[in-house]
């Protein structure tokens, strides 16, 4: 559980609201719950299919995890320490922290008006950037975990700023409504860069890393959901860059 799934499930995580795991009182109370989730493949929520190469933080369960976990509850659920021991969540492997060479910051707290359950929002940022580089990783930091369900950056060229800054506050607050990307042309994203509940710092292979120019302008979207209320954000995502004029293997992002 703690591998798998207290990750989004903790307190103040978007998955408490639905599911707690604050203690193991809580998850021998949904025991059977939880048995039907994992024997449907509901939850741990993993969109890949078993043909897909090996992804880094992968949150899916091993055969031999589910065996025991189904076993577990089949059997009552029995536990042999307290019942109010507070669960915690692994930390993935490899997974420090970047070295935050560029942050992105929201300039602002976003407040969703709450009118839908689902809001999606794009940021323009600026880096200001002075050379051709790489980044080769990232994190994202969401303010809020509560309500934040998946951020995406989108890297753009110059020539979508006019656009970007046309959207920006068109309904009087910080940035502007988008789904599924950034709503912008001249996207040039080449690799993926996405932040979902639990997930860590994500470091490329080495020798490789998502080319940047340095007029490159970011986008963040990021996806509220206001089943649980709402509340102010004001998340930032982490770039590690490559030392100028280190030359590196590009990543290139194949859109499935």
């Amino acid at each position: 559980l703690a591998r798998r799934c207290t990750g989004c499930h903790l307190p103040g995580q978007i998955g408490h609201g639905v599911y707690p795991m604050e203690t193991v009182r809580d998850v021998v109370t949904y025991a059977d719950d939880l048995a039907l989730v994992l024997e449907h493949g509901y939850m741990p929520p993993w969109p890949p299919g078993p043909l897909t190469p090996p992804l880094q933080q992968a949150r899916i369960l091993a055969d031999d995890e589910l065996t025991t976990l189904m076993a577990w509850v089949a059997a009552g659920a029995p536990v042999d320490g307290p019942l109010d021991a507070p669960l915690q969540a692994a930390t993935y492997p490899n997974s420090s922290g970047v070295r935050p060479y560029l942050s992105l910051h929201m300039a602002e707290p976003y407040l969703p008006t709450g009118a839908t359950f689902d809001d999606y929002l794009c940021f323009l940022f600026d880096a200001a950037l002075t050379a051709d580089l790489y980044f080769t990783g990232y994190e994202f930091v969401p303010v809020n975990v509560g309500f934040v369900h998946h951020i995406i950056l989108f890297v753009v060229d110059e020539a979508s700023r006019r656009e970007a800054d046309a959207r920006a506050y068109g309904d009087g607050r910080p940035g502007w409504q988008c789904f599924g990307d950034s709503g912008l042309p001249n996207t040039t994203t080449s690799v993926a860069i996405s932040w979902t509940p639990g997930e860590g710092a994500v470091h490329f292979p080495p020798g490789t890393g998502g080319p940047l120019n340095q007029d490159s302008l970011f986008v963040l979207q990021v996806h509220y959901n206001l089943a649980g209320g709402v509340a102010a954000d004001q998340s930032s995502a982490l770039l590690q860059l490559s030392e100028v004029g280190e030359e590196l293997q590009p990543l290139h992002a194949i859109d499935l």
